[in-house]
């Protein structure tokens, strides 16, 4: 590992990213996986929703077999597009050497969207995508609290029984 206390602020160590997984992947932590983490945290444009996403959306881990490395960018992908990129952008910032071969292959457009799709229904994309759905009954928990509070006024100052009653 590298030394934690010589890392730049913004970096992320090997020990706070361990404290955030499954006990079962603390050993697939390694020097490789934390400099591709900290130079993605080098990129001010999404360091903050990625570093966040990382260490919130690790329980997906415990789903399935999957490598660290393709965690870590399923949470690269899906943070670009939390921040409003399109699946191709975000899929680009995500693989830029990617890309650039397939374009240096003469891949068509119609190729290079079929791979962003694929990726874009990757099981782990998709685990970690869920990570980040708000439930209904969280995001509307204002409304409900207003139809309480009306039901409950009705209740109370209703001129009829069965207004009272409804």
């Amino acid at each position: 590992m590298t030394n934690d206390e010589s890392l730049p602020s913004d970096a992320l160590s090997a020990e706070q990213f361990k404290k955030s997984l499954p006990k079962q992947i603390h050993d697939r932590v390694s020097v490789k996986v934390m400099n591709g983490i900290n130079q993605i945290l080098a990129d001010t444009t999404i360091r903050e929703h990625f570093k966040d996403n990382l260490l919130s959306y690790t329980n997906v881990l415990k789903a399935g077999k999957f490598k660290l490395s393709s965690y870590v960018d399923a949470v690269k992908y899906v943070s670009y597009k939390l921040l409003g990129y399109n699946n191709q952008d975000s899929y680009q910032k995500t693989f830029p050497g990617r890309v650039t071969t397939l374009i240096q292959e003469r891949a068509t457009e119609k190729s290079i969207s079929a791979y962003v799709a694929a990726y874009n229904r990757n099981k782990l994309v998709n685990a970690v995508l869920e990570q980040t759905l708000v439930p209904s009954y969280v995001l509307n928990a204002d409304l409900y609290q207003q139809a309480i509070n009306t039901q409950a006024k009705l209740m109370l100052t209703a001129d009829s029984e069965k207004g009272r009653t409804d």
